[in-house]
């Protein structure tokens, strides 16, 4: 696997989900369209090979988010108040949130909103095992999304071959 570095070379600040409707990596490569937590058409976060050793005694590893870099924000905290109920991502009870949610964690109760925190490109790490819904409003002070499952972009050294 690429380090977070070699990762974050092929990164393309130009495209985005939002902007230009692609993964924010350079054309040269392909990248899968997945579906995000909010069911929007989105673009994976990939594994590096970089462990994140001063977080969680190495438990966590880097990756970099070719996508929307979300994150589940309470409404409170986005308008700058204390933070809401518990919940999860989704419709809350007001209905500020828009249209109704059809990802993988619609229907969850909550005063929640999934937003892109961060942005394509982004660099975050996530648990190395486990289950990402045991972080059902993500983590951090931005609820960023744990996927676990992230993609893995393969790579070689380039080096010839012996004959």
């Amino acid at each position: 696997m690429p380090s977070v570095n070699e990762l974050q070379s092929i990164v393309d600040y130009t495209r985005s989900p939002d902007t230009t409707d692609s993964a924010a990596i350079d054309p040269l490569f392909n990248c899968t369209q997945i579906s995000n937590e909010d069911g929007q058409p989105d673009y994976p976060f990939y594994w590096s090979s970089t462990t994140h050793g001063g977080f969680m005694g190495g438990g966590n590893a880097m990756y970099i988010a070719f996508g929307r870099a979300g994150g589940c924000m309470s409404f409170r905290a986005l308008a700058g108040g204390r933070p809401g109920r518990p919940g999860g991502f989704g419709r809350g009870g007001s209905g500020q949130d828009g249209p109704p949610r059809t990802g993988r964690l619609a229907g969850d109760e909550g005063d929640y909103q999934f937003s892109d925190v961060h942005g394509a490109g982004a660099q975050r790490s996530d648990p190395k095992a486990g289950n990402a819904s045991d972080f059902l409003h993500g983590r951090g002070p931005q609820g960023d999304v744990i996927r676990i499952l992230n993609f893995v972009r393969l790579v070689r050294d380039g080096g010839i071959l012996p004959r």
